[in-house]
């Protein structure tokens, strides 16, 4: 408004009776912020002109529709939790949100026809429009009701592939499995075919049939993975996604149906922790020094089991060369000798506890958290790692901070796995027996067809 009233301008551009309106558009619009795909595959849907006047009045209405269902579509694929649970696009090129079923009707679409053979066209790199493409070439020609036919059956298209992935969405498990199998795949490309494939067999069977499939498709990506075998050092990737498909399977079996965010999963950068750390190389720096030992000795005088003398032996031998470390004068060569030994000591009381030093980097001894936690956590012992996990839990619910602790990592710091745990002050052997059982348990889940209905 101008203030007088609304106050409107039409800029009318005229071309050539056998010109190509949006090819003359595109033209004109060089230079400019491209369009996307959806937004030309949407306008190619809704084109009235192509409809003689009298047809108008039966068109626009199922045109309107279309408009009014596509906005919904965006409106629910632009929710984080809907979105990252299907989503197969790289965080760094996501289009936008709607684009996912263009491309998966016109994928469809283009390996039904022969109108086109142009599987190239997926792989052009940005600001190209194969969804549009395939769309506007397979509407050529076609006009009046025939054309609204066409459009309509590529509609319904979308209407199903978006009604599938609803009910993924809000059903428990599916929700689950197909997420996890999305995260597994390592490119979009291959999500795009799992998608497909998904879709195609959701169509054919039946919601159990369905279930089962997903359980049997997840174990073929664990079933080759031996547990026993697995090792921070050489298989770490194997571990993420078996620790991974152990957190998402405690989502799926909750009572209380408490869904993994596969929205928080995907913004963050994923490492593996060692429950009991075993430092890797001596501090240096004089207030860490004392800091890690004054650590170990709070935790040492908490114990509540096992030799008594041995543990005050130890605790008096820390403190003494605590002291030492304290003292001004200390050469940097000494105090890191001194460290040496005390770390030494802590090592052998504590590895003890665990059993062996193989165990150390098995996967009985490892959990999966943000690279931000984990940083936070970094060489403490299981004690001060259990109170940091609860203090980030209590000001993630008290600020609504967006940090994200796995389930299962957090239940591993509480023994939830251990039948009878001695205290909260070590990672024992027995404990990290029990949450490597638990492990198997999982994976015999989708391995084993008889344990899927435990």
């Amino acid at each position: 408004e101008d203030g007088k009233g609304p106050n409107v301008r039409v800029i009318e551009y005229h071309i050539e009776d056998d010109s190509n309106p949006i090819d003359v558009f595109l033209r004109l619009n060089q230079g400019k912020i491209p369009l996307t795909d959806a937004e030309l595959t949407k306008a190619l849907f809704l084109q009235s002109d192509k409809y003689d006047a009298q047809l108008l009045p039966y068109v626009s209405p199922k045109l309107d529709l279309i408009a009014s269902e596509w906005y919904a579509y965006e409106q629910q694929l632009s929710v984080p939790k809907f979105w990252h649970f299907i989503s197969p696009y790289d965080a760094q090129s996501t289009p936008p949100s709607i684009r996912l079923l263009l491309e998966l009707a016109a994928r469809d679409l283009q390996s039904e026809t022969s109108y086109k053979d142009t599987p190239e066209l997926w792989e052009l790199k940005k600001y190209t429009h194969p969804c549009y493409t395939i769309f506007s070439d397979y509407l050529q020609g076609y006009s009046g009701e025939e054309r609204l036919k066409k459009i309509g059956e590529i509609w319904e298209r979308i209407y199903t592939i978006f009604g599938l992935i609803s009910e993924w969405y809000e059903d428990q498990e599916l929700y689950h499995y197909v997420g996890y199998l999305m995260c597994t795949e390592s490119s979009s490309s291959k999500r795009i075919t799992l998608l497909r494939k998904l879709l195609k067999q959701a169509k054919t069977c039946t919601a159990p049939e369905f279930k089962a499939s997903l359980r049997r498709e997840i174990g073929k990506k664990i079933e080759a993975i031996c547990l026993n075998e697995l090792s921070y050092e050489e298989r770490p990737a194997d571990i993420h996604w078996v620790l991974l498909l152990h957190n998402i399977h405690q989502h799926i079996f909750t009572s209380e149906q408490i869904r993994f965010p596969f929205d928080l999963y995907m913004k963050e950068k994923w490492s593996l922790e060692h429950i009991y750390a075993q430092q890797s190389e001596p501090l240096r720096n004089r207030e860490e020094q004392i800091g890690f030992i004054e650590e170990h000795i709070a935790t040492f005088r908490e114990d509540a089991f096992g030799d008594g003398e041995e543990t005050s032996s130890l605790i008096v031998r820390l403190e003494d060369i605590r002291s030492q470390i304290q003292e001004p004068e200390k050469k940097e060569s000494e105090r890191v000798s001194l460290f040496e030994e005390a770390l030494g000591l802590i090592t052998a009381f504590e590895v003890n506890q665990m059993g062996d030093t193989r165990s150390l980097h098995g996967l009985q001894n490892l959990c999966l958290l943000s690279r931000g936690v984990n940083s936070a956590l970094s060489n403490r012992t299981f004690a001060r790692k259990r109170e940091i996990m609860r203090e980030i839990m209590r000001e993630r619910v008290m600020t609504a901070t967006q940090e994200y602790i796995p389930m299962a990592t957090r239940r591993v710091f509480l023994k939830y796995y251990s039948a009878s745990p001695k205290d909260n002050a070590y990672w024992r052997r027995e404990d990290a027996e029990a949450y490597m059982e638990h492990i198997r348990s999982v994976r015999e889940h989708y391995t084993s067809p008889s344990k899927a209905n435990d």
